[in-house]
């Protein structure tokens, strides 16, 4: 949310009348919104579009669109996806997630060129739409040198890696394998995910005399796994999805007793029918 609000301070600097959604708004008062911007082109963010796709709002997307395989492979798994949908609409591809909401946008916003070619030539997307905003830092980083790190922890010229620790797919503890056959100074940031990788790569870390620092938090990751597994294990039960809508906001009222919680539940079509439900409670 930080994020969020620091793109909203400055935006209005540039007399950009901007508000982040209040899921406490009604809907009606959350659709009088000239422009949506949208940040992910995900499963996540599907419904959303879609559903801003269907009442023709406008919105715009920063997709954080990337991946390693070629344009050419992109273009190929969306094309066979494509025709999938014709037969069974519940066939999806992660490219065709992706692809689906940059068509239905108004305007693409990628943060490089390299995102940029993927999404014209991987995802068929007219280069008109597109627009490349890079990331942008506060000054006290651009501005920054490495004296402020070095004064800190006495190490210059390293290797660094940033990027979740603990995540398979991220590899860490190969990588720390690998920093320890070499005499290098290395430094890796990272947000720690709980697993038996994660414990492997703290212990690896320890014998390199080399690799200077792992920061860790968590709190907030754990936090933030019990509740993707809360929600995702409702996908097993044979419910209505009222019930579903109903059965969050009383597991909620019983972990943080709030004065009042309302819980929107956009879920995926069966058979063709998309639903949504509202439940709301207050004391």
């Amino acid at each position: 949310m930080w994020g969020e609000k620091y793109i909203k301070k400055h935006l209005k600097k540039l007399g950009v009348d901007i508000e982040l959604i209040d899921i406490w708004q009604s809907r009606r008062e959350i659709l009088n919104t000239d422009l949506f911007h949208l940040h992910a082109s995900n499963i996540g963010i599907y419904d959303l579009a879609n559903y801003l796709y269907s009442l023709n709002k406008k919105f715009v997307v920063t997709p954080i669109f990337f991946t390693r395989r070629t344009a050419r492979t992109i273009n190929a798994v969306c094309k066979v996806n494509n025709c999938l949908k014709n037969i069974s609409p519940a066939i999806w591809s992660a490219y065709g997630i992706t692809q689906d909401i940059c068509k239905w946008a108004h305007h693409i916003l990628p943060n490089t060129n390299d995102e940029a070619m993927l999404i014209k030539k991987g995802l068929s997307i007219p280069e008109k739409k597109i627009t490349v905003i890079p990331n942008g830092v506060e000054k006290r980083f651009a501005e920054a040198g490495s004296s402020l790190f070095y004064k800190k922890y006495g190490v210059k010229d390293f290797i660094l890696n940033v990027g979740h620790i603990g995540v398979p797919r991220k590899n860490t503890f190969s990588l720390i394998q690998a920093l320890s056959k070499i005499d290098h100074p290395s430094v890796i940031i990272g947000r720690i995910f709980p697993s038996e990788e994660a414990d492997l790569c703290m212990e690896e870390g320890k014998k390199n005399k080399n690799l200077t620092n792992l920061i860790k938090a968590y709190n907030k990751v754990q936090d933030n796994i019990s509740l993707k597994l809360y929600i995702v294990k409702f996908r097993n039960v044979g419910v209505f999805h009222e019930h579903v809508t109903n059965q969050i906001l009383d597991d909620v009222k019983k972990a943080v007793h709030p004065r009042k919680i309302e819980v929107f539940g956009l879920f995926n079509a069966r058979g063709g029918i998309q639903t949504s439900v509202e439940s709301y409670w207050e004391e």
